[in-house]
């Protein structure tokens, strides 16, 4: 069967005709053969003097020689049709198979929810699409109203659509695209879906009409730039001209502006392209400066740092979808990662002193946010490229709540504040720990053959560490006031930290290491967890999730029977209901996948089993 079907090859008996109807029983099977249209089919015979015919429905196709002997002979062919398939030699019959051949229907694609604008005024498409073998790919066509071609000569927008995993019989999902910087945003156009199967054949939603959402801009500069800009949508000759005579009347008062220097020099730089180009090559550069110019007088660099965001990791999903080399996928990566400090950067100078900054950059450092994006990178390095995709969506929905600067609720905002005590308190506690183990080292050499003392020093050390416990139980107390409840790690740290303050008094440094090494290992394990939790509170993965005060659990939110997270923040999280694998599971499932296609492929297997085998493999 074709490839895109996910069945397995089939191999028929040739099993003498049985009585009555001359007709041969395929492995038992009992009944018609049910084969995928466009099958390949090889069939082989030896022995014979004359050239067999192989007959498919009312088709014939002759056999050929092949190899060294003259009586060997072989037949390629397609199977598009046909209810009976037999091999004839003159007027005899070799074998004979029932054949029930399965047509391929078209895939079949629909608007969910008529499409809309967000907020931010990106273009919302909802739909859903299935096809009876799997999709391979689904697209939105856009073409203008009245249909003519733009100023790049393009006569339609093609936006490719995502599908959540390669060769999916059924999908239903939203999409999210940022047409603002389109000429043709703000126009009416048509849209329409197209869903592509594996056969290539397509299946039409059927056109809709709407106005391309774009963005409202607030200064009065930036607004006159963008009204010109989109009048070259329709580069005529007069349309032009009339373009050079605004942009000149807007240079020629740059106190608009601010006397800004750039602005000045964008906007004569795009009057003189549209002046010496007459033939209007020069039309698609002149809208991408003047969308470029609005921006930096509206936002200043912001706006253009999260552009290039966007599209970074427009990219890298791109890449991902054509399930791309590695090294593809890395270098997009890499874009991404200097994407993502730029608009940090850009964020961080655009807020004043005195102004309150959001929530996700005060209390998710901007190394939680780099950590997601070298988790796509070992995901996809893995195969699992769904989970590194959805790991991706979630990096844009932090970033888009980072945008909006939502207020935290009060208990987050707290929960923030613990965090960063937390993390300070780790801090001093590997310091500490750093600090008795080059003790212990120079003790040691001091005395090679015997156990190290250091009673003098351990002192000192001792009183630190007991600080450090001290410090922690003052944690633990708020986090049972606002939790209700401590984390489990919290209270092994603190025994540990007894334990390292006591081998240090008595004067046994190794003891002492040992002990403030498992402390370490604890507090992390509770900065981990309240990262996590306070991603949940933050809505980052969905939804604001906040705590209820009596509401038990290791970090004070719901877990399932066993005690794990149904949700985390940076490692086994989830996005729309769907879980992102963690090291081991994806590990473990690598195993199994290959596991199934080895026995898949072992024709001694009972034939129930290797079906049963065939079905699960389907799901990938």
């Amino acid at each position: 069967p074709p490839a895109y079907t996910g069945r397995a090859p089939m191999f028929l008996s040739a099993a003498p005709p049985r009585e009555g109807n001359g007709a041969s029983d395929p492995l038992g099977a009992g009944g018609p053969i049910e084969v995928p249209a466009g099958s390949a089919l090889l069939a082989q015979t030896g022995g014979a003097k004359v050239a067999p015919r192989l007959t498919i429905g009312s088709a014939v196709v002759a056999f050929a020689e092949f190899g060294s002997s003259a009586k060997d002979h072989r037949v390629e062919t397609v199977i598009e049709e046909g209810d009976r398939l037999s091999v004839e030699v003159e007027d005899r019959e070799l074998a004979s198979w029932p054949l029930n051949v399965l047509a391929d229907a078209p895939p079949q694609v629909a608007f969910s929810t008529p499409p809309g604008a967000t907020p931010k005024a990106h273009l919302r498409l909802a739909y859903r699409a299935q096809d009876d073998y799997g999709l391979s790919g689904v697209s939105a066509l856009i073409r203008r109203l009245p249909s003519t071609a733009g100023a790049d000569g393009e006569a339609d927008l093609r936006l490719a659509l995502p599908v959540p995993r390669a060769g999916a019989k059924a999908i239903k999902t939203t999409s999210i695209h940022n047409l603002t910087a389109h000429p043709w945003a703000g126009l009416p156009v048509m849209l329409r879906l197209v869903a592509v199967d594996g056969r290539g054949q397509t299946g039409d939603s059927g056109e809709v009409e709407l106005v391309l959402p774009e963005r409202i801009f607030k200064h009065p500069v930036a607004r006159a730039i963008i009204k010109q800009r989109k009048r070259l949508a329709t580069p005529t000759t007069k349309v032009r001209a009339e373009v050079i005579a605004a942009l000149s009347s807007i240079a020629s008062r740059p106190w608009l502006f601010s006397h800004d220097t750039a602005v000045y020099l964008a906007l004569r730089v795009a009057q003189a392209r549209l002046i010496y180009d007459p033939a209007g090559h020069a039309v698609p550069s002149v809208s991408k400066l003047l969308w470029d110019t609005a921006l930096s007088i509206e936002d200043g660099e912001l706006s253009l740092a999260e552009r290039a965001l966007d599209e970074a990791r427009e990219r890298l999903m791109g890449a991902l979808d054509k399930e791309a080399v590695m090294e593809e996928v890395d270098r997009l990566m890499d874009e991404l990662q200097q994407a993502l400090d730029r608009y940090l950067e850009a964020l961080g100078e655009r807020l004043d002193p005195g102004e309150n900054i959001p929530p996700l950059t005060g209390m998710l450092r901007s190394d939680d946010l780099r950590s997601m994006i070298e988790r796509a990178r070992e995901l996809a390095r893995t195969g699992s490229m769904e989970a590194a995709r959805r790991l991706l969506n979630a990096l844009k929905q932090l970033v888009e709540r980072i945008q909006k600067g939502f207020q935290p609720s009060r208990e987050a905002i707290e929960a923030g504040r613990l965090l960063k005590d937390l993390r300070a308190l780790t801090e001093r506690q590997q310091k500490l720990l750093d600090d008795t183990f080059r003790r212990l080292r120079e003790s040691q050499k001091k005395a090679p053959n015997g156990d190290p003392k250091t009673a003098g020093d351990g002192k000192q050390q001792a009183e630190l560490q007991e600080a450090l416990r001290r410090r922690l139980g003052e944690l633990m107390l708020r986090f049972d006031e606002m939790m209700n409840g401590i984390p489990q790690p919290l209270g092994k740290a603190e025994r540990a930290m007894g334990a390292a303050r006591q081998a240090l008094g008595q004067g046994r440094p190794a003891d002492a290491v040992e002990n403030q090494s498992e402390a370490l290992e604890q507090l992390r394990r509770a900065t981990e967890g309240m990262s996590e939790q306070l991603a949940r509170m933050m809505g980052s993965f969905g939804g604001a999730i906040g705590v209820r005060r009596g509401q038990r659990g290791e970090f004070g939110v719901g877990r399932d029977p066993f005690g794990r997270m149904p949700g985390g923040a940076f490692g086994t999280s989830s996005e729309g209901g769907r879980q992102i694998p963690d090291k081991m599971e994806m590990r473990r499932a690598r195993e199994i996948l290959d596991e199934l296609r080895r026995r898949s492929g072992q024709r001694r297997r009972p034939k129930m089993e290797r079906e049963y085998i065939e079905r699960l493999l389907e799901s990938f």
